[in-house]
């Protein structure tokens, strides 16, 4: 699951133009933690997912269906 998320959550910042360190800065968190997410090192939580789909303007199938 963390390995599809990853790659999911990569191409949604990638096509909203957005850099890891912007989207780090829009969640609160280090550029490092940010980055153990796009690189499959962590797991999301419910809160993390929460501001994801905040700043995005996504629906949360968008983070987990399986065709990106």
């Amino acid at each position: 699951m963390v390995r599809n998320f990853s790659k999911r959550l990569c191409a949604i910042r990638k096509s909203h133009g957005l850099t890891q360190v912007e989207v780090a800065d829009m969640l609160g968190i280090s550029l490092r933690t940010y980055q153990s997410y796009e690189y499959a090192e962590r797991e999301p939580g419910i809160s993390f997912v929460a501001k994801l789909i905040q700043i995005f303007k996504i629906d949360a199938n968008q983070l987990f269906q399986d065709n990106i």
